[in-house]
């Protein structure tokens, strides 16, 4: 972990006063940062939130040689390369959202296409039924996941990222060719998955692969995603003088209410038969106040690196307090023993780092002294 911690994305660096007369120096050349630290974190990261906290996936399921090997090469390669595109090209938050909505498109509906198999009583989507079907997809769970991939799976452990490495947030982790690399192991076994899912997962319960016309959205989709997110700059909100930020626990709590209503309304709105389009407008509106929410406060007098944290902390707190427990001891999900501890300590090790975060954010600013020369 770096030595100090600062907003995510940019750090400005310090401007040394200048010397009182023309002196010739000699600059060092400075050593190359290592980034095999913050690829491999981030690698392990993204699917650890994404699918194990969530109990999406079960920890036992996790460590086992399947599970260990294509749940981070799903998610750890795209987070990887999806930090590379912002690194790279200077982006912003508003563009990772965007990068992370591309990744939940890629993910849902082109390669475990839970977007079409909700026939499936295996499926995760079967719980919707055929509500909000239209071209074989169905789109309010389409909407709801691309938002959780977008939020959950890339932008927070980017965010967290930023915090535990703000040296190198702004640093490329990957050169050409590791790019290239990283982009084959994503791309040949996710390619390898979507067949077997169309042509054989599901087969006997009666999915046999995706609608064209729904798949051919979704391409569709994922590419207008991936060249708005890479190539359309998302301005920084403007910055409001004069008003302070919240303090951290309003930030957390208020992160955490909007997470649990998002999640308690998508689990409830399907089943009182709204109009599809009513629902997805709730949750894109939802989904938007907290956007807003964030974008407001972010750019008010006294937001720092805590108030990104309480963000990470609100937003998981949904599973780490809530749902894991429900999963764990309420639903009775197999194999998920284990899950309410494991979410428990991860609460209890985002405390201790805010604790960190606290004490170096109020220690002085050290005071550089240096001798004054007269000609």
């Amino acid at each position: 972990m770096d030595n100090w911690p600062t907003d995510p994305i940019t750090y400005p660096a310090p401007i040394a006063a200048p010397p009182a007369y023309p002196v010739a120096v000699q600059v060092a050349p400075q050593p190359r940062l290592r980034m095999w630290p913050v690829l491999l974190t981030l690698y392990f990261l993204s699917p650890l939130m994404a699918e194990v906290l969530s109990g999406s996936t079960a920890p036992l399921m996790f460590i086992q040689p399947f599970g260990l090997i294509f749940i981070p090469l799903l998610y750890g390669s795209s987070a990887i390369l999806i930090r590379e595109i912002l690194v790279r090209r200077r982006l912003g938050w508003g563009n990772a959202l965007l990068l992370g909505a591309a990744f939940g498109v890629f993910q849902e509906a082109l390669v475990v296409q839970t977007w079409y198999n909700f026939i499936a009583k295996s499926s995760p989507s079967h719980s919707n039924g055929f509500y909000s079907v239209w071209l074989g997809t169905n789109w309010v769970w389409a909407l709801n996941l691309t938002i959780y991939h977008a939020v959950i799976s890339i932008t927070l452990p980017l965010i967290l990222l930023s915090l535990l490495f703000p040296r190198r947030a702004n640093t490329p982790g990957l050169r050409r060719r590791g790019v290239i690399l990283f982009l084959l192991w994503l791309i040949i076994p996710c390619g390898l998955l979507a067949v077997a899912t169309a042509t054989a997962q599901y087969a006997k319960e009666g999915y046999h692969g995706p609608p064209l016309a729904g798949y051919l959205i979704a391409c569709a989709l994922l590419v207008g995603l991936l060249l708005l997110g890479s190539f359309v700059r998302i301005p920084a909100p403007r910055p409001q003088i004069g008003k302070r930020a919240p303090g951290v626990w309003k930030a957390r709590l208020t992160m955490f209410g909007l997470t649990t209503l998002f999640f308690l309304l998508m689990f409830i709105l399907p089943a009182t038969k709204l109009p599809p389009l009513l629902t997805m407008a709730i949750a894109a509106g939802l989904f938007g106040f907290g956007l807003w929410r964030i974008a407001s406060w972010s750019a008010r007098d006294g937001w720092n690196a805590r108030h990104w944290l309480a963000l990470v902390m609100g937003l998981l707190g949904w599973y780490l307090l809530i749902w894991g427990p429900l999963v764990e001891f309420a639903v009775r999900l197999p194999l998920r023993q284990g899950l309410t501890l494991a979410n428990l300590i991860t609460m209890i090790v985002l405390f201790i780092f805010d604790w960190r975060l606290k004490r170096r954010l109020t220690q002085p600013a050290p005071v550089a002294m240096g001798r004054s020369s007269a000609v």
